[in-house]
């Protein structure tokens, strides 16, 4: 007969054998062992998972109930539902539940919305410098602090969620945000993508900084520190107010490097973990050897300064962002090279005001420019945008003509330093991508 161990932290252990067919939780309830099991054992609450310390192949395969749970969780082999589970020969565990808290958590945890998970991400630590000093010579007036504080999370947040990044968490003046979340990212995109948002921000930075001069008399700087490694990603929190974050050393890294700027008086520094799945791509300023705060090991840090050659997505974004400021008069200025390149769809234009179409026009930019960052499948992005413009009937080579206008436009509205050939060549690129997979939808 195969024998059950009980082994919990600071608890005796109890051994106990299960009567044929029985599963783990029926005998331990038949020997008087204590054992959540709040959905009466129908594989629906989790109350009753264990950690299987050994002999975790002397185990009946999962129930079709269990494995839609392993599945929705994540779980390792090593966790089972003890209402399910079977033990075939000796094995020795441990209940995860021990306590009506537990038993509330883990009831709880049993919501879709509820997960936890290990992946590999990169992670961002961003601090705004000398906004402590700032907030204190403005405590007479809080609405300012707020707003400039607003500001800058406005200004900082669209290169982020461009480049597919996830703000995770706010700290007064600085923030935690990571990428790569999902399968659609290969290592070296998702680390390119940290990087872009990075260089973006430092840019936006400089264009919020003309008006905290204007209105403040004031600059701001930040520091960004950026790592690649693996997380846990689960949902934390009081029970009302639980939310997704990423925890784990590599979080801690993170941060330990953006404080190291301050040392070294660098913006942006990245871990040589980070930087091996780009350093042929990306433009290295100054590198650091040193042992981070509460690390015991010393770390190879890199200023990243910029791409080696141009990269596609950065100059279109850069690009499409130094048009925003003057939306009114680029949106004319489209639309009127829409009208000449395809005289076919002014029709479908008429009776629509000019702030219709300039939200059409914003639309498509941002959808256009989170597209960019899958060059190899535009095709979700072009039937987002083709399902925003149903009623309009336009065509998909409409879009091929629309992409052409913007490109046309940007050229007559951005100076030749900002449209130089680099950016143009990225346009033509971006302009070719859209044509092949128009073409590809059409077949």
């Amino acid at each position: 007969m195969p024998k059950i161990t009980y082994h919990d932290d600071n608890q005796p252990e109890f051994i106990i054998q299960p009567k044929p067919s029985e599963t783990i939780l029926e005998a331990a309830l038949h020997n008087d062992i204590e054992h959540y099991h709040v959905c009466g054992g129908h594989a629906r609450c989790t109350t009753c998972r264990v950690h299987i310390l050994t002999g975790q192949e002397h185990l009946s395969p999962r129930t079709k109930a269990e494995m839609r749970i392993a599945i929705d969780k994540n779980w390792p082999d090593n966790i089972r539902l003890a209402c399910q589970a079977k033990a075939l020969d000796n094995i020795t565990l441990k209940r995860l539940v021990i306590d009506h808290v537990d038993a509330e958590l883990a009831y709880s945890e049993n919501s879709t919305s509820c997960f936890a998970k290990e992946d590999v991400l990169a992670v961002m630590f961003c601090d705004l410098e000398k906004f402590t000093s700032f907030s204190a010579k403005h405590l007479h007036n809080p609405y300012d602090v707020i707003h400039l504080l607003n500001r800058f999370y406005q200004e900082i947040g669209g290169p982020i969620v461009t480049n597919h990044g996830i703000i995770d968490n706010y700290m007064g003046d600085g923030f935690l945000a990571f990428f790569g979340l999902g399968n659609n990212h290969s290592p070296t995109e998702t680390c390119l993508n940290a990087i872009r948002a990075s260089l973006r921000m430092l840019a936006r930075v400089e264009e919020l900084n003309k008006y905290i001069s204007r209105q403040f008399s004031h600059q701001f700087k930040i520091r960004i520190g950026l790592h690649y490694g693996p997380v846990i990603l689960g949902e934390v929190g009081y029970h009302a107010n639980k939310k997704p974050t990423v925890i784990g050393n590599t979080v801690n890294v993170a941060s330990r490097i953006e404080s190291a700027n301050k040392e070294f008086r660098t913006q942006i520094l990245a871990s040589q973990e980070l930087i091996e799945t780009v350093q042929n791509q990306v433009q290295i300023g100054q590198t650091f050897t040193t042992q981070l705060r509460g690390q015991n090991r010393f770390h190879q840090l890199h200023e990243i300064v910029g791409f080696k050659t141009p990269d596609t997505q950065f100059l279109v974004q850069s690009t499409l962002e130094k048009m925003m400021p003057s939306i009114n008069d680029c949106t004319h200025q489209f639309y009127q090279q829409l009208f000449q390149l395809a005289p076919n769809v002014k029709p479908m234009f008429n009776g629509m005001d000019i702030k219709n179409r300039k939200n059409m026009l914003i639309s498509m930019i941002k959808l256009a420019v989170q597209g960019i960052n899958r060059f190899n499948d535009f095709k979700p992005s072009i039937q987002q945008i083709n399902d925003k413009h149903h009623h309009l009937s336009l065509k998909p080579t409409d879009y091929v003509t629309a992409v052409k206008a913007l490109t046309m436009m940007l050229e007559k509205h951005l100076d030749k330093e900002d449209f130089n050939p680099a950016v143009r060549q990225a346009w033509t690129q971006f302009y070719d991508k859209i044509a092949t997979a128009i073409a590809q939808i059409e077949n």
